[in-house]
Parts: structure tokens; sequence; C-alpha cells
């Protein structure tokens, strides 16, 4: 029904974590209202997105065109205190709790148990290395979300810290009530994200 561009254009869009056919729709539709010097900046920004950003090589937050981020190379933060999360948005959303003190870590997404998702397995490797470099660490914040696959990811960086820091000295917590079943950080409020680290146990 669309033009091929503009169909192109929508598929792109649906691709996107919670975008739908109808939201996607009115992406295309909005896009094509504005002006070329507009559509010229979107562009413009994608394509710096591409050549500037990178991952930080501590917790693979966006880091621009340095190797750390803002948060690791922020030098009073303690970064034997590691907030793990599943996305970049969960991290800037604890920012704004101001409350922390430490680093995060970011696994990119969930250990699915039905899915053979590698991504998270192999950070979770990565954030064994980052907390033996650092000296075995203080104390891991496990700050997933409050859902059956959130839990399930949990349980399994809890495990293979335990594994390789069972002897040692470190504290492994996870975020206290606050947050309800089902929940995701993502969208929780400052208030409820307060309680939820302040009450970690």
């Amino acid at each position: 029904m669309l033009p091929k561009p503009l169909e192109e254009l929508q598929k792109i869009f649906e691709a996107f974590p919670g975008i739908g056919p109808r939201q996607s729709s009115r992406f295309v539709f909005f896009l094509m209202k504005q002006p070329k010097e507009e559509i010229d900046k979107i562009i413009h920004a994608l394509n710096e997105m591409k050549k500037e950003v990178r991952l930080c090589r501590e917790c693979y937050l966006p880091a621009g065109s340095v190797q750390d981020c803002f948060v690791c190379s922020d030098l009073k933060r303690d970064k034997n205190i590691v907030y793990v999360v599943e996305k970049e948005s969960d991290a800037l959303n604890m920012e704004s709790a101001k409350i922390l003190d430490g680093v995060y870590f970011v696994l990119g997404e969930n250990i699915s148990p039905m899915q053979g998702l590698q991504t998270a397995k192999e950070r979770a490797k990565d954030l064994v290395r980052r907390v033996k470099k650092h000296g075995g660490g203080k104390e891991i914040v496990l700050a997933l979300n409050n859902t059956r696959e959130g839990n399930f990811t949990a349980l399994y960086v809890e495990e293979l810290l335990k594994e390789n820091f069972g002897g040692k000295e470190i504290k492994i917590t996870r975020l206290g009530r606050g947050l309800s079943t089902g929940s995701e950080l993502e969208y929780s409020d400052e208030e409820t994200l307060r309680n939820a680290l302040e009450n970690r146990r």
C-alpha cells in the first residue's frame, strides 16, 4: 500500500523495542512532513553515532570517542561497588536516583533458558574479569528487572560470581522491596528506585 521506501522505513521502526506497526506508521508519516534540513540533521546524528560512539571497555555504557564512559572515568566513583544492569537505559535511570557511589556493568540482555542468547553470558565472564582487575570487589549489586528472565539472569550471575570469588569477602546483593514483580527499571520512578537501592539485601 505504501511506497516501497516508506514500507522499508516502517519495518526499521518496527524492529525498535516496544514499537508496533501503528507507532512505526506514525514515525514514518511524521518524518514525511519534516523539512529537508530536519531529515539531514537526523542522518548526520546517525552517521556521527556510528563514527564517534563506542562502548566503554569497562562497563559497556556508551563512551563517545574516549575509552571509558562518564561513570568509569569519574575518579570519585568506587570501582569496587558494581551495579549490574540489563540495559544502558536502566543505568541512566538509576543515575537519576542520585544515591549511587559505584559503577555499572551492562549485560546487554537477559539470559533466557529457552533461547540461545550468548551476549549476557559472555559479558558475565567480562564482569568476573573486571571484578578481579579491581581487587576482588566490595559489593556486586544485581540490579536486574524483577521479572522471570531478570531473576533467572541474577541467579546465573550470582552463581558465576560465587564460583570465582567463593573464598573471598565479596558481597552480592539484589534490589530490595520497592520494585513490584514484573516491573522494569527503565520505567521505574526515582523514588521507587531509591527505595529499592537503599533496601538492597
